[in-house]
């Protein structure tokens, strides 16, 4: 799974239509929605949380520590999602087809992850917040 995460992030990076004015502060609050959508305390092998962690140390330089209680603590998804937000509509310029665009790259995502329909929530939560 963490190589499906890098190559959605590259590819979210690569993104012609996107380009956000700050791509680190970008990227740090799709990591942060991403932490939110999927529900990694539920993920009980150890390994696999660990390569999460180490992805997302090399690739945000978010500490494994920092990741670790991102990945853990469900009572910050709220708070978290609504600060991501507003980060992505700052950086994508609140421009209505730029978010579109994010929202259907990141839909793209979840349907690979194969999010159940709790995590789905989450993505549509996100949708009222940055249509808002």
């Amino acid at each position: 799974m963490p190589v499906e995460l890098k190559k959605w992030f590259d590819l979210l990076e690569s993104d012609e239509i996107l380009k956000p004015k700050n791509p680190e502060r970008f990227k740090e609050a799709v990591a942060g929605i991403v932490c939110s959508i999927i529900n990694f305390s539920k993920i009980e092998d150890k390994e696999k949380l660990d390569k999460f962690c180490e992805l997302f140390e090399r690739e945000f330089h978010i500490p494994k520590e920092r990741a670790y209680e991102l990945f853990k603590d469900e009572s910050t998804v709220e708070k978290n999602l609504k600060k991501n937000a507003l980060i992505i509509k700052d950086e994508l310029d609140n421009d209505e087809f730029k978010l579109l665009r994010f929202m259907r790259v990141l839909n793209r995502y979840i349907m690979v992850d194969d999010c159940k329909e709790d995590d789905y929530c989450i993505f549509e939560e996100l949708q009222k917040l940055l249509f808002a």
